[in-house]
């Protein structure tokens, strides 16, 4: 699947992917997280979509976010839903080494959109980002 077939398909769902995501699937795992974490620290998730439930779910139990997404629709109802995050139109595949400085990263469906080859790439370009006690939260598909 090409990056401008995802962005094409998530800007053309925007509002119906919203409404129906599903709000209770990651909170168990966003619990452990936060409690690695100091308040105020700065998140970075990639494929934030339009902000909800992940990054509302941050923000406000005191975290700073920032999302990229490769669809400036997503983006654009993210700014909408969380004007207090700072979201960006940004194709994972285009991310450089040291672009951020985060001390966590999360990733919720999304990486297993770009090509399996590009992953290891994606991912040491996600380490670049983070401290030497940074955390990844990132969720891939079991099967091919």
């Amino acid at each position: 699947m090409s990056n401008q077939t995802v962005k094409a398909g998530y800007n053309k769902i925007a509002k119906k992917y919203l409404k129906y995501r599903d709000i209770f699937k990651n909170n168990k795992h966003l619990d452990l997280l936060i409690k690695r974490l100091q308040l105020g620290a700065t998140i970075l998730d990639i494929g934030c979509g339009a902000g909800v439930p992940i990054d509302k779910y941050f923000i406000d139990k005191g975290f700073k976010i920032i999302g990229i997404d490769i669809s400036d629709k997503q983006i654009e109802l993210a700014k909408k839903n969380l004007p207090e995050g700072e979201f960006k139109v940004k194709d994972m595949l285009d991310l450089k080494k040291r672009e951020f400085t985060v001390d966590t990263v999360v990733s919720f469906y999304a990486i297993f959109h770009t090509p399996r080859q590009k992953h290891l790439e994606i991912l040491q370009k996600i380490n670049s980002f983070l401290p030497d006690n940074g955390y990844l939260l990132v969720t891939m598909g079991a099967t091919d």
